[in-house]
């Protein structure tokens, strides 16, 4: 029996679970089991278990016809359950298989089946004996033997008890051999050593040496369990038997020679343990929770924080996908570019169905420094006859603010009362927003306090619980009143740096330590420019009026014999007073400087003289109208201008473009300088291609090029170097009304360490070529007007071309003096310096 926490269980009780005693009997020869007889298989032989094949009548085995099996093996192949038994089923004699169901799986499976006659034979018999045995009748002795099996068979049932488990004295059941025989018991007598020393030796200084164990008596020699392969010499002479055998010995060392780490070129597999054990340090929660607060766990802390922060701070900081090897890259190696990113893609594209219906892009503008926020200004596209017959009627114009987390509904719409063709963001505070009409009027929006407040209950629901577009509306007092403004259509505008500010009489105030920009200035083909500032306050004598906006001071675009110019685009820089670059309707780069600074500021000076002299220079450039006009990031002195088939490259003080563009077969709408790579700038077509120059690997064609499907209408960088976090962008706008924000490859946006020293010469070539020209040009221009001259013509006839001898030996000493500085220049035949 089995000794149990609840009492003892019988055999019977126990007779479910296996036993490797029990084995199964094997088959008789001939006879083949099979592990596997699908239902489907069954069904095709009419060998279904409980339906064809029964116990009750008794009829398990059924005979198949060997044709059938092996044509079904023939069309199904491996399919078949009989394929694997298919060369046995072929070699048999007979017609017919003998195929048996064993619900008892005698011998392991179901089914088997007789490959042999012999077999056939012996499996009848079998199945013959099996047969149940027919009853005589009911009741009676044969009853009572069957009700008296049936309860021998019932299994004893356990008696559980109630109340504690009372323990119950071991009794062996068979483990007490088992545990003997794991148990080491020692074989011979422990061996005891006795160390002795003079108390007078102790604490006397040792001196230790090494010598063999055969020198006395006192020490014994203990030989290794596994002995080394001995030499020739040490083979002939007679071995020790070892006194201790020993299958492990562990021993420690107190001194032991340093560890020394060698490196080498030879391959050696030391021999080292496979596996360490090792446990870990536990201490109690009382001491953990003292050392903790303790001061030396505070000055550690103390100490490696900075160092751990620092960590921290660049693992949040540090680019995963960062491609190492990319800071390497210098010089004509960008240009290569790398295979996962060297063509211009579109990462951005933004269209709204409603504002920019049947309206093109005319100006683009970005929000500010490293924000994914721009803003474009939307324009009917009417020509002069359509804008004729529709002129007083009531028009919706707007500028769409958009941001890369919403690329389908804009952020802000700010409206207009007739079409803007340019508009700016303030650059020291990018809430103002101002932007130039067709009509002259200057309009101004602020982006916190200018929201429109919804008009029922219904439209403040709908904004909070959606994404719509907020609108912005203009100021109190914008528009400008338009008797003030100007007399033709605002082409384009531009804030004034913080550190000037005009006054209503024209004079400035130098204001250096101030960061705010208040001001603008404004231009139009009416040949104007005008001051405006944004600080407008109500009028004292109308209290209960709007204020009117009017501009605070009108400068005029005259030169020569007040010749009056129609000004295209404006820019203002700071220089002694302020430096006006504009471009005019007539393709010309026009330059002028405004004085007049209220510290030096003169009572009986002329305003009249002040502003005839406003306009210092004009440059001839193109044959039709500028429409972009931007300065270098790079060089302050060097502008951009676009006008007509060509682009011109400009230095302030040269009147003549130092570089000017191969004549294009379609018109340039719009240009813009690289803000990283000074020798790069992109250029849109009206054909919808953006090309791309890089100067400094040529000159006489673009690098690169990128198609749209509209005419390019303009384009703009991001503020500062053009990066929004990891990649640079470019807006492009087309006369279909979409914005496509372009990411930039890295061959177009990372410069090397000398392109900028080496566009700085490029131009300083060209420049010193145009005043070549322009020297030759005049030098021509005289000596032709004097050769046309009658006097000139008398005096070419009679000049005397037959030069004297003096004349010659001047112009030989000339001449070798010239050599002798070119040979000296370029080190060809100067004398050797001898060798001391």
């Amino acid at each position: 029996g089995i000794n149990a926490e609840y009492g003892e269980c019988s055999a019977a009780a126990w007779s479910f679970l296996p036993s490797d005693s029990v084995t199964m009997p094997a088959p008789p020869p001939g006879v083949v089991v099979m592990e596997f007889f699908s239902a489907k298989s069954q069904q095709n032989y009419n060998a279904v278990c409980g339906e064809q094949l029964t116990i009750d009548p008794w009829n398990p085995s059924i005979f198949i016809p060997k044709a059938d099996i092996l044509e079904e093996c023939r069309k199904s192949g491996a399919i078949s359950d009989f394929f694997p038994f298919k060369a046995l089923i072929d070699k048999f004699p007979g017609d017919e298989i003998l195929l048996v169901w064993d619900e008892e799986m005698e011998f392991g499976e179901e089914f088997y089946f007789c490959s042999t006659k012999a077999a056939e034979s012996i499996v009848i018999e079998l199945l013959a004996a099996k047969a149940p045995v027919a009853a005589d009748g009911e009741g009676g002795a044969g009853g009572e033997a069957e009700v008296q099996e049936e309860e021998e068979e019932e299994y004893e049932i356990p008696v559980v008890r109630e109340g504690p488990i009372e323990p119950r004295p071991w009794e062996d059941q068979g483990s007490a051999e088992e545990m003997a025989e794991s148990t080491v018991t020692e074989t011979r007598p422990k061996i005891v050593i006795q160390f002795l020393r003079k108390r007078r030796e102790f604490g006397a200084p040792c001196r230790f040496n090494e010598h063999g164990a055969d020198i006395d008596d006192m020490h014994l020699e203990v030989a290794q369990a596994k002995q080394k392969k001995a030499s020739k010499t040490d083979a002939e002479e007679e071995k020790k038997p070892a006194i201790l055998q020993q299958k492990m010995s562990d021993f420690s060392f107190q001194v032991s020679e340093e560890r020394l780490d060698l490196g080498t070129q030879t391959d050696w597999n030391p021999t080292c343990n496979i596996g360490v054990q090792y446990q870990s340090i536990f201490k109690d929660p009382q001491t953990l929770k003292d050392e903790l607060v303790s001061s030396n766990m505070c000055d550690f802390l103390t100490e490696v924080w900075p160092r751990f922060e620092l960590s921290l701070l660049l693992n949040a900081a540090t680019d995963l996908y960062e491609d190492d090897f990319e800071n390497m890259i210098e010089g004509d190696d960008i240009a290569q570019g790398s295979s996962k990113g060297d063509t211009i893609k579109e990462a951005y594209s933004f269209q709204d169905l409603k504002f920019s219906k049947n309206k093109k892009i005319c100006a683009i503008d970005w929000h500010e420094e490293g924000k994914g926020t721009l803003g474009c200004a939307y324009v009917a596209k009417h020509d002069f006859k359509e804008r004729t017959e529709k002129n007083g009627m009531v028009t919706s114009a707007v500028v769409l603010v958009w941001d890369f987390a919403d690329n389908i509904n804009p952020q802000y719409v700010l409206e207009g009362p007739c079409d803007m063709f340019c508009f700016r963001f303030n650059p020291t505070n990018p809430e103002w927003v101002a932007g130039g009409c067709i009509s002259g009027q200057l309009m101004l929006w602020n982006l916190k306090t200018g929201r429109r407040p919804p008009s029922t209950f219904e439209e403040q629901i709908a904004a909070d619980n959606s994404n719509k577009a907020v609108h912005i509306d203009g100021t109190d007092f914008s528009p400008s009143l338009c008797e003030t403004s100007h007399k033709r259509p605002i082409t384009d505008l531009c804030w004034l740096p913080p550190e000037i500010e005009f006054g209503s009489d024209g004079y400035m105030t130098n204001n250096p330590d101030s960061t705010q920009s208040y001001q603008l200035a404004t231009v139009s083909g009416d040949g104007t420019v005008l001051i405006w500032d944004i600080r407008v306050k109500k009028d004292s004598r109308r209290p209960d009026k709007e204020p009117i906006w009017n501009p605070l001071f009108r400068l005029s675009l005259k030169h020569g014999s007040n010749q009056l110019h129609g000004g295209c685009q404006i820019s203002v820089t700071t220089a002694q007073g302020a430096k006006f670059i504009c471009t005019t309707e007539s393709g010309a780069f026009l330059h002028a400087e405004w004085t007049r600074v209220r510290e030096a500021r003169e009572e009986e000076a002329d305003a009249a003289e002040d502003e005839a002299a406003f306009v210092k220079s004009i440059s001839k450039g193109h044959f039709g109208p500028c429409k972009s006009l931007e300065k270098s990031p790079f060089f302050s002195d060097i502008w951009l201008t676009v006008g007509d088939w060509r682009f011109c490259i400009w230095k302030e003080g040269v009147d003549s473009p130092i570089f000017a563009s191969p004549f294009q077969s379609t018109y340039i709408t719009c240009a813009r300088w690289s803000p990283s790579r000074p020798s790069v700038l992109f250029v849109g077509r009206e054909d919808g291609v953006m090309d791309v120059w890089d100067f400094l690997d040529r000159s006489h064609q673009p690098l690169t090029d990128f198609m749209f499907s509209g005419s390019i209408t303009s384009m703009e960088f991001p503020k500062a170097k053009g990066e929004i976090g990891h990649h640079h962008y470019l807006a492009i706008g087309d006369d279909l009304g979409a914005c496509h924000v372009m990411r930039l490859p890295r061959m177009l946006t990372r410069r090397s360490r000398i392109e900028e020293k080496t566009i700085r010469n490029i131009f300083d070539r060209q420049i010193e070529q145009v005043s070549y020209i322009e020297n030759r040009n005049e030098f021509r221009g005289q000596e032709r007007a004097h050769l046309e001259s009658a006097a000139g013509a008398d005096e070419a006839k009679t000049q005397n071309t037959v030069m004297t001898e003096k004349e010659m030996d001047e112009a030989e000493k000339h001449f070798q003096k010239l050599k002798e500085q070119f040979d000296k220049d370029l080190g060809l035949n100067q004398p050797k310096e001898e060798e001391e």
